[in-house]
């Protein structure tokens, strides 16, 4: 087979397809409000589930409407959101819905029709459950239930406009973790406090769904009551005996009146209980101790995906309807031609360029060894990194316990990975400052001891490496705050960026010696495992924590891309990161603000940060910038591209960019409902020989739509690739082009050189600041503790 197969299994009979549906103009909703969003989600989800009928929002112009399938015979008169209330206007006649059409308001509406009418089927199939909606559905059967944890594989479903101008549902394979044991039949709340705000798997008779459980209901399942969806009142045991489907499970069948009831809170935000001892806990494979031994089981080979992806299809997918109509779901993915992007050429120290092309006058390499060939370039003294300035002031921060053992020995060592990495730096010799690490662990008092140490020692502007212990207070899913805390209050109060590391790996890699003249000193443990862990991690430090923290960059992109300046941007907790990179990589600018609101920025304030960052950038530019490229981090919203629009029209007024410099904007996802997988398919007689695609393989929907295999072949991991959806959300820059400037960026994988990286430069840079700068820590429990010795241990309790 010539090309590379998809996870896409494309409808055959859209033109026999037909559905109606009206637009009502929705009043009291405009984009310029601060909830639009959030409503318009909340208007989608909410009406979706109370009409049971697929409904959808669209924009056009100022005007938000409401689109609603010709089954549905009546509107709320009005309808409450967040800080407003809405009221819908009929504003058309009942419309045709032409599934062959492709454009962004017909493909919307299309897509939300059939994944309504797939989740219907796929729901009520007796062999698959689903945690709740619009999430994968799963196998009642487990993979693996030989332990206390149950493996359940399960496939996301979704309809996708494909890229022979139909659609198609792609099909993807994922994994939940369960615990084989449901919550005890009747709880303490001394019981209960280790489960609040867990997640469950509440096995409704047949009926499986997850909930996170908010507290313990002071009533038995025998004397909780709620109304039904008829307004009646009815108790909890006897409601879930009527709706199970007969025979009802055994764990059911033995539940008794006085068994335990949790609460949750549903889809509308409404308060529901559930019996305890039909409730099982969920298990992350990431953060639990207890599943991460099954991550690995989570890591499909791509021969293993492919197969599993089209059994499921055969078994499920080929008698789905729309209506009537039995949709022609082909058993055969869509294949797409071999198109790749070559790795573009870099540059390293002393003009070094490394080329996989055969560009003349550079040193060649094959795609195989790109990665060992740049991490040796980068040891080589005579080449090294790009950017050859000497280090800056240097501090160490360490806890008093880590220098009075291990500490001297755990430094050299760093020093020595630093050098060997920046030889130009003049030597990696930071003075040590040491903080009281005997009290308790917690996220203020490791803090406030490190200030007190910092403000001690009368520190200078520079950069600093920190180490923390783990701290006692810190969460499952959290960042740490420990660590937010230390980079913006050193930044703040001293001006020192810093980086910071935790105890644990050089804790358990240093093992204390006797020397033959009765002294003791600390070295490697000889263990080769742990040995070969701590020199790994040693140059990890040394790259990521030191020399990237000093803004050291380790090769940049010998040409220039299709945009003269390229600006990453993310929000994230009330903060906003914006990275521009340009002439290659070789000018990196980092900017991050409060923004008003958690996860968008509002027209007047990507305005102004982007005027803010973009008018130091033009001012080093050598050549007049024409094209500007923004990579938005998940969502780019309304406000944001007006926003940037009008950043563009004034940056021309004031005469710093060409009177026909253009703007393009693309969103970037870290995750995508629509998950394609690419598979390079082989056959030889009669079998499949199934691998991943290459690094640099790219796959174009349409003129919006497009994905790139950022990870690859030469790049060997487990598991299958991948893929890297780019969405263009406004600008006249073509897909091709812009896939081909995120791919570049993304082989800038300074944090680890002789690996791919998976996110371009402009977002891994954002995502790195943001992930120290944006996390929430207290600060005024910080600035409490410094004030009184008293107070600290009263917040700390």
């Amino acid at each position: 087979m010539v090309g590379l197969e998809t996870n896409i299994f494309a409808i055959g009979n859209l033109n026999r397809l037909s559905a109606n549906y009206r637009l009502y103009r929705i009043k009291g909703l405009r984009p310029d409000q601060a909830e639009y969003y959030q409503n318009r989600q909340h208007i989608t989800n909410n009406l979706s589930r109370k009409l049971k009928s697929p409904i959808l929002t669209l924009l056009r112009g100022e005007e938000t409407y409401l689109v609603v399938r010709e089954d549905v015979k009546a509107l709320p008169d009005r309808y409450e959101l967040v800080r407003t209330r809405v009221q819908f206007e009929t504003a058309s006649d009942l419309l045709p819905l032409d599934f062959t059409i492709r454009d962004p308001d017909n493909d919307a509406i299309c897509v939300r029709f059939l994944q309504f009418a797939v989740q219907e089927v796929l729901y009520n199939c007796p062999t698959l459950w689903q945690p709740g909606t619009g999430r994968p559905f799963f196998e009642y059967t487990p993979v693996d239930a030989t332990t206390e944890i149950s493996h359940y594989r399960g496939y996301s479903v979704r309809v996708t406009p494909t890229q022979s101008g139909g659609l198609g549902i792609a099909v993807d394979v994922t994994s939940k973790f369960v615990g084989r044991s449901p919550l005890p039949a009747r709880l303490s709340r001394q019981d209960f406090a280790k489960w609040k705000l867990k997640h469950f798997i509440y096995h409704f008779g047949s009926n499986w769904y997850e909930l996170q459980a908010t507290a313990l209901d002071d009533r038995s399942c025998g004397e909780y009551e709620f109304q039904d969806v008829n307004g009646e009142w009815i108790k909890l045991l006897e409601y879930a005996l009527r709706e199970s489907r007969k025979p009802i499970p055994k764990g059911l069948a033995q539940i008794t009146n006085d068994d335990s009831v949790i609460l949750y809170r549903n889809s509308q935000n409404g308060e529901r209980g559930a019996i305890a001892a039909v409730c099982y806990p969920v298990y992350g494979s990431d953060t639990d101790a207890d599943a991460a031994r099954f991550h690995s089981d989570t890591i499909l080979a791509p021969y293993i995906r492919r197969r599993l992806i089209h059994q499921f299809v055969k078994a499920n997918l080929t008698q789905l309807r729309f209506g009537v109509t039995q949709l022609a779901i082909s058993t055969r993915p869509d294949v797409t031609e071999v198109r790749m992007f070559n790795v573009p050429d870099q540059l390293f120290g002393q003009a070094k360029v490394l080329s996989v092309v055969g560009t003349v006058d550079a040193q060649q390499v094959s795609l195989d060894n790109l990665g060992r060939t740049r991490t040796a370039l980068l040891r080589d003294a005579a080449v090294s990194f790009y950017t050859q300035s000497p280090l800056d002031r240097q501090y160490a921060v360490l806890p008093a316990s880590v220098m009075q053992s291990y500490g001297e020995a755990f430094l050299d060592n760093l020093k020595r990975s630093a050098d060997s990495y920046y030889p130009s730096g003049g030597g990696y010799g930071p003075q040590i400052i040491t903080y009281d690490d005997r009290g308790k662990r917690t996220s203020i008092a490791q803090g406030k001891a490190i200030l007190s140490a910092m403000e001690t020692s009368g520190v200078q502007p520079g950069y600093a490496l920190v180490m923390v212990h783990s701290t006692s207070d810190l969460k499952k899913r959290q960042e740490d705050p420990l660590s937010g805390m230390i980079i913006r209050e050193l930044r703040d109060r001293f001006d020192i960026a810093a980086g910071v590391i935790h105890s644990d790996v050089p804790g358990e890699s240093y093992k204390e010696r006797r020397t033959n003249n009765g002294t003791t000193d600390y070295q490697m443990d000889a263990d080769p495992r742990k040995r070969g862990k701590i020199i790994g991690y040693l140059r990890g430090v040394a790259l990521n924590k030191v020399l990237l923290t000093n803004q050291k960059w380790p090769f940049a992109l010998a040409n220039r891309l299709h945009a003269d300046i390229t600006v990453g941007i993310d929000v994230k907790y009330h903060t906003v990161g914006l990275v521009v990179v340009s002439d290659g990589g070789r000018l990196i600018r980092a900017l991050t603000r409060t923004s008003r609101q958690k996860e968008r920025l509002l027209n007047d304030q990507m305005r102004d940060y982007l005027l803010e960052i973009l008018r130091q950038e033009i001012a080093v530019q050598s050549v007049t910038v024409k094209t500007i490229v923004l990579h938005r981090d998940g969502r780019a919203f309304q406000s944001e591209l007006d926003g940037a629009q009008e950043a563009l029209l004034i940056l021309k007024r004031e005469g710093l960019i060409e009177p026909e410099a253009t703007l393009t904007v693309l969103e970037i996802p870290k995750n995508s409902p629509a998950r394609l997988r690419l598979f390079d398919v082989t056959i030889a007689n009669s079998k499949a020989w199934v691998e991943n695609p290459q690094v640099g393989s790219y796959y174009i929907v349409n003129d919006s739509d497009g994905y790139v295999c950022t990870t690859g072949r030469a790049f060997p991991h487990e598991g299958t690739v991948r893929p890297l959806h780019v969405r263009r959300a406004f600008g006249p820059l073509g897909i091709e082009n812009c896939l081909e400037d995120v791919f570049a960026l993304s082989t800038l994988a300074w944090s680890k050189p002789d690996d791919c990286s998976r996110n371009p430069i402009t977002l891994k840079l954002c995502d790195r600041y943001l992930s120290e700068d944006a996390t929430d820590y207290d600060a005024d429990a910080l600035q409490r503790a410094e004030m009184s010795e008293e107070e600290e241990a009263s917040s700390d309790e």
